[in-house]
């Protein structure tokens, strides 16, 4: 059984969504991420691939995580990001060459995490799943990853 729940997003602001929009996490690398972000430092990567700011660390340590949180902070408390002020469900459209996707976005709960396990989409590069799953979340409570 799944339950879907409308909840409030967080977004960026119009006037700079352009500059905080950012490629998925897992299809850069470190190096990329930091030549990214020399360029523009208001990239979302700053948060989703903090471990390129912390290259001493490995990127599941606990201060990776950290970093983040604080750069999401940041960009919550200077207003470029902003919470909705009601809960909603989210669609948003993609267009890449020439094909446009339509996503959804909303809070779900899945019986399946109730068994002890979480999916993978075999879709991303070795080693992402992992980092998507690091303290305080699925890893650490003894769930599994089913492939």
């Amino acid at each position: 059984m799944v339950r879907i729940y409308r909840f409030a997003g967080v977004r960026p602001d119009p006037s700079v969504a352009s500059v905080i929009a950012a490629v998925p996490y897992d299809v850069v690398t470190a190096d990329e991420v930091r030549a990214i972000t020399a360029k523009n430092p208001g990239t979302f990567l700053r948060v989703s691939r903090s471990d390129a700011e912390l290259p001493e660390l490995a990127p599941d340590d606990a201060r990776v995580y950290q970093r983040a949180r604080e750069n999401f902070i940041a960009l919550e408390s200077d207003g470029r990001m902003k919470k909705d002020p009601k809960s909603g469900m989210y669609i948003y459209r993609v267009l890449q060459e020439g094909e446009k996707k339509h996503f959804s976005g909303s809070a779900v709960a899945l019986m399946l995490m109730t068994t002890g396990k979480t999916t993978y989409d075999g879709m991303s590069r070795p080693g992402m799943t992992r980092r998507r799953t690091g303290p305080g979340t699925l890893r650490q409570s003894r769930h599994t990853t089913a492939r």
